[in-house]
């Protein structure tokens, strides 16, 4: 699995299930990258009927801590809608 607005976050599984399993990791493992680097976090892009994952609430509020440790954005600058807890 890829993320098209996050290059870095590259996964797979033994089938769909796995592979959606591991793509949540993979892909705060990515944005983690960014927030360390201090670059700007990306836009969500559309589905376009790609299987999906739901943010963890911690990965939801690394956006806003990210934004309020940089000028280059503003904290409501990102829409996060987080997992079942």
């Amino acid at each position: 699995m890829i993320f098209p607005t996050v290059p870095e976050a590259i996964t797979f599984g033994m089938d769909e299930d796995e592979a959606l399993l591991q793509a949540a990791d993979a892909r705060e493992t990515g944005l983690s990258l960014y927030v360390d680097a201090r670059k700007p976090l990306s836009v969500p892009s559309d589905a376009q009927g790609r299987p999906t994952v739901r943010p963890s609430t911690l990965e939801c509020a690394k956006p806003g801590v990210a934004a309020a440790a940089s000028s280059h954005r503003s904290p409501g600058s990102f829409f996060c809608v987080p997992g079942p807890a």
